[in-house]
């Protein structure tokens, strides 16, 4: 039976100038049996980091227990003791530790340190010695091997010699003397080694926070072994810092590459660039700003190692975690285990012995296997990967996960979804690619190697001896050689590499064959196919006639040889190109310089950049300039087109130029001169187009608005976008572009063509506007017009405006249908017009007979077909007259009106309302027509009917003769015109403007207009009355009635029993009229008691009362309301019969004429 390990208590003693070795598992001293089963010691004084490790006591005192038992304790001068015999008290000193053995049990070790005195000379060996001077002024010196050295009080001299020897020093003015070896100081005190020249560490003790600062050379500086929170200053020299909870690392800028070894969690101060994890507790490592290295794999737990900025490297081992922030370097993971690239770090390297596995993540990772000798698995994922492998190491990489790359030192075929090989080293090997675009290079392999492409554009590197296969349709494929080559079959390009003279020759495919990379003068052959040719001086394009639509490339000035049709010039020198006879494509803008290119006949096009000179002769054919810098077109150029991705400007000449801006992406300025000029726009360009200069048109890929002076937009591409008018009359197409666009006018009076889901949107008083459309379309707001167009049968319908509708201009049967507001309809064969009740005052103007549908009004024949048109029941109005030909008119109910020309006539029923025609030709009404107005500037003849007709000539400028048969006819009247009307002809009005004696048979006259126009009678009984101007009237012979209406008229009743009316509004002295003839005996005065409401109601006789006449033309009572002053014959009404006035003068008669109540009549 084992028991459990026992430590049992030690009790040891000691010089204190003196070494004391021993095992504290053995008998010691006092203190009786040796440890049970001791194990082994895991812990002393507590920490286990202090087994195997030299380090300070509190007493001051120096310690080494290692974990098989044995130690080295060394008083360190901790002890200012006298000497025995010195009858001092201070003899001896007690100092302990404890240790843990495995199993958890601990002892305490007591040691008895005794004094001594002196100042020593102590000489070591060639061995490793421990030399301790205690008191006095002591000289140690080490000699070879490595010492430790501790002076101990006083003065000493410290002269460790050869070796790696350890000075331990405290407050005293030790002298320190070295010259080789890997020194170390140690100390319990601040402590600089600028002062040791030949000392390269620094291990600070003891238990307070002290100081210890390097030199010039590569520093060791410990922190660790002293408990407090210390600064390590490190100067020049690559420093090592060992640090512990609390310690604070200073390092200068360019003080060398330093490295820090910690026991504890710890950030990088500036300036140092390596951190190492220490020990086996749980800790994490941060770096700084630069190019770290961070080694978590000294430790053996899972740490956490961060960089910050920098291109960091990490050594890892089981566990470890590295934490690295988004464009923080290109970092490197150097990895004894299994390992997966965590975010944002770029490679990773693996090493050791074991066959593990790395994977990257989704950068562009490198994975190299081939420092590791064993078999392993690289996994790449998303980022262009790149692998390094040896024999046996696999690749896996997922498909659509970036460009990657193998490179190999053995035969090797690359896996799914890798895409490049490159064959090292110099054994005999071959490469094969798979289904993708690979890159194959069998060039920097000496041998003769078979590079073997699968699917997939593949590009091939060859060098001597090397051979391609590829097979039928096995991508678009590239050779670069090295050496004279032919296309072997179902390769696409050659390029010529290196320095020697090679020829280089295609075969039936459509090549390209690259001289211009071999600086000889190389014969380039294409056969069958559109080959490409890239050549360099002194390069020959040999080509066969019809073999295809070939081009050069070159890097020289050059002429097109026969039966190639494209030249493009390259490089940095200034040279030319030159055309043949062809339809050549000749471009310069891939040469940087002022090149001259120069076409002969054919179409030629030019593409040109900075400099660039075009040279076309007149009548060499409708040529095209393509630029990437700004350019005006040369003579004889028709078009230009800008290209590129910077703001250019375009200029065109005085020819009808297309311009296009379209194909650069930036914001342009085209600028076109005479010459009706096409625009093509791409976003942000503009057009300056001047007053006059043609009538222009731009095309846009964008929305766009246009510029001034700019009358055309049409709107193409793919992508749905608007298009903006300006101030003119625009046609804004979006016809050619199949989205729904908005179309957008401004003022104008624009014209919209437009496809499915094209919107216009117009503003209120923005113009009369025009939609022509291929769909069937409602008209937006503020839109007057719409024509139906293309091959469809559609549907128009217009909106709350005064809309023209036209469907005339599509040849099928199309629906047009208005809205509110007085529409307009233009209808062809079949339309048919739907109009709601209500709906304004609408008319249809068709080229073909027409009736009119419920709800329109008008109906207007054009064009130069006879037709008939027909109304509804509601008042139209039908016009034949802007038709040529002999067209039949015919209304429904309603109350009609006709407008007729030459030949046609009118058809209206019984009983259908009261109904005009309207002619500028002579015309007859025809039966149950009743009005007739003559218009134009042709003296006409109108003639009535037998119903009571209005005819009306007063609307024509010239003599025209109004005719009336039967009824009760009126006439209105112009300048010239005559009146004719027979005997018993009815009652007859005539309405003049001017002046007017009535002819024969006609009974009335009224003076219409406003200027002081005659008026007069004829043997008939006449009502006459008169205007609001001064008139004259004469009413002749028979029993006339005159009226004169507003103004100062004159009024002659002639023979005759004549009644003069007033039934003005009185006004005052602006209206009284003169009667020159009232006859006492026959003629009588009629007053309208509505003007003259005094009168009272009652028609017929004047009231006696309210009739006075003396010689003041004042009333004597208030009945008094018709009052005449006999001296004067003045006529006044009074409203009140008040004397004190308010009466109204109205007419004057002769004078002294006594007149009585019964000559007035209210009326």
């Amino acid at each position: 039976m084992r028991f459990m390990p026992t430590a049992i208590d030690d009790v040891l003693s000691m010089l204190e100038n003196a070494v004391l070795n021993g095992n504290v598992f053995n008998a010691n001293g006092a203190g009786g049996s040796p440890d049970v089963d001791p194990g082994s010691v895991i812990a002393v004084n507590g920490q286990t980091a202090r087994v195997n490790t030299s380090f300070a006591l509190p007493s001051g005192a120096l310690l080494t227990l290692n974990s098989n038992g044995t130690f080295t304790y060394t008083p360190n001068g901790a002890f200012d003791l006298a000497q025995p015999g010195s009858g001092a008290s201070n003899l001896t000193a007690t100092d302990t530790f404890t240790y843990t053995i495995s199993g958890g049990d601990t002892a305490t070790v007591t040691i008895t340190v005794t004094g001594v005195d002196g100042s020593d000379t102590l000489q070591g060996t060639a061995g490793n010695d421990v030399l301790f001077g205690s008191i006095g002024d002591d000289i140690l010196l080490g000699g070879a091997g490595n010492d430790t050295l501790v002076g101990g009080s006083g003065s000493d001299r410290l002269e460790g010699g050869a070796g790696n020897d350890l000075y331990v020093l405290g407050a005293e003015n030790d002298t320190v003397i070295d010259s080789s070896g890997i020194d170390t100081i140690s100390s319990t005190i601040d402590r600089s080694l600028v002062g040791y020249a030949a000392i390269e560490n620094l291990t600070l003790l003891g238990t307070a926070a002290i100081k210890g600062t390097g030199n010039g050379l590569a520093n060791i500086i410990d922190g660790y072994q002293n408990t407090k929170a210390n600064v390590l200053t490190g100067l020049g020299g690559n420093d090592t810092y060992i640090v512990g909870a609390g310690d604070t690392v200073v390092e200068v800028p360019g003080g060398g590459n330093d490295i820090v070894g910690s026991h504890v969690t710890f950030t990088l101060p500036a300036n140092v660039e390596n951190l190492a994890l220490l020990g086996s507790a749980l800790i994490n490592g941060t770096g700084n700003s630069l190019a770290n290295t961070i080694d978590g794999s000294r430790n053996v737990k899972a740490n956490v190692l961060t960089g910050l900025g920098g291109d960091d490297t990490y050594l890892i081992g089981a566990g470890d975690i590295v934490v690295e922030a988004a464009n923080g370097g290109n970092d490197t993971v150097r990895a004894l285990v299994g390992h997966t690239l965590s975010a944002n770090v770029e490679n990773l390297v693996l090493v050791g012995t074991a066959a593990i596995n790395g994977a990257g993540n989704v950068l562009a990772n490198r994975l190299d296997g081939s420092q590791n000798s064993k078999a392993n698995a690289l996994y790449g994922f998303a980022g262009d990967d790149a692998y390094v492998v040896g024999a046996s190491d696999t690749v896996v990489e997922a498909a659509g996960a970036g460009n990657d790359a193998v490179g190999t030192y053995v035969t090797f075929t690359l896996p799914a979804n890798v895409e490049n090989l490159t064959l090292l080293g110099s054994a005999v090997i071959d490469g094969t690619g798979n289904n993708v675009a690979n890159t194959i290079d069998g060039s920097l392999n000496v041998r003769a190697n078979v590079l073997r492409g699968l699917a997939g554009d593949d590009t091939y590197f060859i060098g001597a001896g090397d051979t391609v296969v590829e097979a039928a349709n096995g991508g678009n494929d590239t050779v670069r050689s090295f050496v004279g080559h032919t296309l072997s079959a179902n390769v696409e390009n050659l390029v010529l590499l290196g320095s020697g003279i090679i020829n280089g020759a295609g075969n039936n495919l459509a090549n390209t064959i690259d001289g211009s990379q071999n600086a000889r003068a190389n014969v380039l052959r294409g056969l069958a196919g559109d080959d490409t040719y890239v050549i360099g001086a002194g390069d020959t394009v040999v080509e066969d006639a019809s073999a295809g639509n070939d081009t050069v490339r070159s890097l020289v000035g050059h002429t097109l040889s026969t039966n190639v049709e494209n030249l493009i010039l390259t490089g940095t020198g200034i040279i030319n190109g030159t055309g043949n006879n062809l339809a050549n494509t000749i471009d310069g803008s891939q040469n940087s310089r002022a090149n001259v290119l120069r076409g002969l006949a054919g179409d030629d096009t030019y593409i040109i950049g900075a400099g660039d000179t075009v040279v076309e002769a007149a009548g060499g054919g409708k040529d095209t300039v393509r630029t990437f810098v700004n350019h005006t077109l040369a003579a004889n150029v028709e078009n230009l087109v800008l290209v590129g991705t910077a703001v250019v400007s375009g200029t065109g000449n005085n020819l009808a130029n297309t311009i296009d801006g379209s194909q650069n992406a930036r914001a342009n300025v085209l600028k076109g001169l005479g010459g009706n000029d096409s625009y093509v726009l791409g976003a942000g360009d503009t057009v300056v187009e001047a007053a006059g200069g043609g009538t222009d048109t731009v095309g846009s890929m964008v929305g766009i608005t246009l510029s001034a002076n700019v009358e055309n937009l049409t709107l193409l591409g793919s992508a749905a976008i608007n298009g903006t008018g300006n101030n003119l009359a625009n046609v804004i197409d979006g016809t050619l572009n199949n989205r729904a666009n908005v179309l957008r006018g401004l003022a104008g009076d624009d014209t919209y063509f437009i496809g499915v889901g094209d919107t216009v949107v117009e503003a209120a008083s923005a113009g009369n506007d025009t939609v022509r459309s291929l769909v069937s379309h409602v008209l937006s707001a503020n839109v007057e017009n719409l024509l139906l167009i293309g091959s469809l049968a559609l549907t128009g319908t217009g909106n709350n405006l005064a809309n023209v509708i036209d469907g005339a201009q599509n040849s099928k049967a199309n629906t047009l249908k208005g809205l509110g507001g007085n529409d307009i309809y233009v209808v062809g064969t079949g339309d048919t017009v739907v109009e709601a009740a209500n709906g304004g005052n609408d008319t249809v103007r068709s080229f073909v007979s027409h009736t009119l549908s419920a709800n329109v009004e008008s109906l207007t024949l054009i064009g130069s077909g006879i037709a008939s048109a027909t109304g509804n029941n509601l008042a139209n109005t039908i016009d034949g007259s802007q038709n040529a030909r002999a067209n039949q008119l015919r209304g429904l109910g309603g109350n009609d009106t006709y407008f007729v020309g030459a030949g046609d006539s009118v058809i209206e029923a019984a009983g259908g309302g009261n109904d005009t025609v309207f002619a500028f030709v002579g015309h007859t009404l025809s039966a149950n027509v009743e009005n007739l107005v003559l218009t134009g500037t042709a003296s006409i003849a109108g003639i009535g009917n037998n119903l009571s007709n209005l005819l009306d000539g007063s609307r024509n400028t010239r003599s025209n003769q109004l005719k009336g048969l039967g009824g009760d006819d009126t006439y209105f009247i112009g300048a010239g015109d005559t009146v004719v009307e027979a005997a018993s002809g009815g009652k007859d009005t005539v309405r003049s403007l001017v002046s007017h004696t009535l002819s024969a048979n006609v009974e009335n006259l009224v003076l219409t207009g406003t200027s002081a126009t005659i008026g007069k009678g004829n043997g008939l009984a006449n009502v006459i009355t008169g205007n609001n101007a001064a008139n004259r009237l004469e009413g002749g012979a028979g029993d006339d009635y005159l009226s004169g209406g507003l103004g100062k008229d004159v009024l002659v009743g002639g023979a005759g029993r004549d009644g003069f009316v007033f039934e003005a509004a009185l006004n005052g002295a602006n209206n009284v009229d003169t009667i020159l003839d009232f006859d006492a005996s026959n003629d009588g005065i009629l007053l309208d008691n509505a003007v003259m409401a005094g009168l009272g109601t009652a028609r017929g006789a004047l009231d006696p009362t309210k009739y006075w006449a003396n010689e003041t033309g004042l009333a004597h009572d208030a009945d008094d309301r018709i009052i005449l002053d006999v001296k004067t014959g003045k006529l006044f009404y009074d409203p009140n019969g008040s004397a004190a006035g308010g009466s109204t003068h109205f007419a004057t008669i002769s004078a002294n004429l006594l007149l009585a109540p019964g000559h007035f009549l209210v009326v």
